[in-house]
């Protein structure tokens, strides 16, 4: 069986980093953005390379699911590095099949190298929403979130890429740590608009306290990022072992980055849906928001049936489902149940275009 890790991340979090990390895995093949040409077709957002990007991806999210992220791989472990807000108007019963990690970032750092590219960046660009609702969602199928946050993965990736690799049933290779400079076989065709710090990189840089400020146009982007990405990172993982830093010192890391901003975060709830007041949350995760912005950014699972009273807090799935919320692929431990290779089988448009930009290492 194919185990296919879903990195859920949001923009600037590393995530592209994490991808050469996992390419460098003979076992593994690691695949860029597979929905990002589905994203802009269905948002109308203007990103750099836009149509560059329309002409040389399938921009129909249905086919790449059930070809790309569904489809048959050579490799027994598939990586996909995704942005969370690129789920969008689509079934997300798929991320049932895969494991699926939210890789998170502290806002400040995160928006403000956001900014650089998009200038007019908003809170759904920042797919924050939507790695809450994938948060509940998991955690309301009872199961344990991947939480990784960039502030610990870049402070340790030795002792951080142990403990993810431990939570996906798989064993931690040292080739993980470096990889070459200059451009990659992974890479989308995008990759000369937003990837030339991770060009120029050799391994994961270490972490360390930073300076950046956020244009005040942004400001209230961040506001409403902060709390957020606090709920987020309270399930961040923690490495753990033999002679390696305590608990206490990876939570002083993760809040010495967010001191200086969070005392500017709301003092009500942290919102779990849209930015529109107006927006409410179905059982799913579905934005019911009555922006048209809004709506396009944050898509739900499609429940073929709604309870009448929306307003209670209890959630359920409906019975037509055949899983309640994420009923994620258990880890399997190598000891016990060793992975196997999957042959490829079928090769179609949608997968070779995503696949051309990708390698099985």
């Amino acid at each position: 069986m194919t185990l296919r890790i879903n990195c859920c991340s949001g923009p600037r979090n590393i995530s592209t980093a994490l991808m050469y990390s996992f390419a460098q895995r003979p076992d593994t093949t690691a695949l860029d953005e597979p929905l990002y040409a589905h994203y802009l077709r269905v948002t109308g957002r203007v990103h750099p390379g836009r149509d560059e990007v329309l002409a040389t991806r399938d921009p129909d999210g249905e086919q790449v699911v059930a070809e790309v992220m569904l489809g048959a791989y050579a490799t027994p472990v598939v990586f996909f590095k995704q942005m969370a807000h690129h789920i969008v108007d689509l079934d997300r019963a798929f991320l049932g099949e895969c494991r699926n990690i939210l890789l998170v970032r502290e806002p400040t750092e995160m928006l403000a190298s956001l900014a650089v590219r998009l200038d007019d960046a908003t809170l759904a660009d920042t797919g924050l929403e939507v790695q809450v609702e994938l948060l509940d969602s998991i955690m309301e199928a009872g199961e344990e979130p991947v939480v990784l946050d960039a502030t610990v993965l870049r402070s340790d990736p030795r002792a951080a890429l142990t403990e993810l690799c431990g939570r996906l049933g798989i064993d931690f290779e040292e080739a993980m740590l470096s990889w070459p400079a200059g451009p990659k076989p992974e890479d989308g065709v995008w990759a000369k608009h937003w990837y030339d710090a991770a060009h120029s990189s050799t391994g994961f840089r270490p972490w360390e306290p930073s300076t950046v400020t956020v244009p005040d146009h942004l400001r209230p982007v961040l506001d409403a990022a902060i709390p957020l990405h606090a709920r987020l990172a309270e399930y961040a993982i923690v490495p753990a072992g033999p002679g390696g830093p305590r608990l206490s010192d990876w939570a002083m890391l993760r809040s010495s980055a967010r001191t200086a901003t969070r005392a500017s975060a709301p003092t009500s709830r942290a919102r779990r849906c849209c930015a529109s007041p107006a927006g409410s949350r179905s059982r799913w995760g579905a934005c019911t928001s009555t922006s048209p912005t809004t709506r396009a950014h944050t898509s739900g699972w499609r429940s073929p049936t709604r309870s009448p009273d929306r307003g209670s807090s209890t959630r359920r799935a409906p019975s037509n489902l055949p899983t309640p919320g994420f009923r994620r692929n258990r880890p399997r431990s190598p000891s016990n149940n060793s992975m196997r290779s999957v042959p490829a089988t079928r090769t179609s448009s949608a997968a070779a275009g995503c696949r051309a930009t990708c390698v099985a290492t």
